[in-house]
């Protein structure tokens, strides 16, 4: 690798000014636990404020960020790697730019998850939420040159190693958020890995949609919305990736 495009004076001069509509799914398993208890939605809304007031996490100074938004910076663990994030870095809320790839890549993450710790299991259902927000900061699209030179490191489906090297010199350039293709299939939309907490154009906007449903079996997943009638199918072909049906 040439030296000169991995410094953080060069990874700022190569940035930009990002803003984009992104998605993302997280799990709900907390509101079915609370739902099975009341039928009210504005009791399941206060009982899960209450939850997320008292757990322990970091302050995010200067930001005050949705509940939604600040629980990937909260992530301590230094268990807890993923592409841009190493085991002691800051914690880094990834999305998309389109619903397809958000979902694709949530999918085989769970996917993932499914077959190493419930492999006696023939399925696996999970009620998920989608949070859609604006994210306005300086970001680097990697899927550009000079850095779309360096694909088979950057686009690595499972060294996460130059990615969480390069999220470390972008943080100190000051860097809010990298752009990149997903390793997981080809989908629409890029993935947007969000490194600092003041990247999204207003902190406490968001929409949360409650709708979808995954289901995981061996070698596909199947996503459904009851409220749209949408629905979704990727197919696992290996280990690290997707083909969209």
């Amino acid at each position: 690798m040439s030296l000169d495009i991995w410094t953080s004076v060069e990874v700022a001069s190569n940035s930009d000014q990002y803003e984009a509509t992104t998605y993302r799914f997280t799990s709900s398993d907390g509101r079915e636990a609370i739902q099975d208890v009341s039928k009210s939605n504005r009791t399941v809304e206060i009982v899960e404020d209450l939850l997320y007031q008292h757990r322990s996490k970091i302050e995010l100074p200067g930001v005050n960020l949705h509940r939604m938004l600040a629980t990937p910076f909260e992530r301590t663990d230094p268990g807890w790697v993923s592409r841009f994030r190493g085991s002691y870095d800051p914690g880094v809320y990834y999305c998309a730019e389109s619903i397809e790839t958000a979902a694709s890549e949530f999918a085989f993450h769970r996917l993932v998850r499914f077959l190493r710790n419930s492999p006696e299991l023939e399925r696996l259902d999970n009620q998920v939420i989608m949070i859609t927000t604006a994210v306005s900061t300086k970001g680097i699209d990697i899927r550009f040159p000079p850095y779309s030179n360096y694909n088979t490191q950057l686009q690595s489906p499972s060294d996460y190693s130059k990615t969480q090297e390069f999220g470390r010199t972008a943080r100190a350039a000051g860097v809010g958020a990298v752009i990149y293709k997903s390793s997981r299939g080809d989908t629409p939309g890029a993935c947007v890995a969000v490194l600092k907490p003041d990247a999204f154009k207003n902190p406490q906007q968001l929409t949360l949609k409650y709708s979808w449903h995954l289901t995981v079996f061996e070698n596909k997943a199947l996503w459904s919305d009851s409220e749209d009638l949408a629905s979704m199918e990727f197919e696992y072909l290996g280990r690290h990736g997707f083909k969209a049906s």
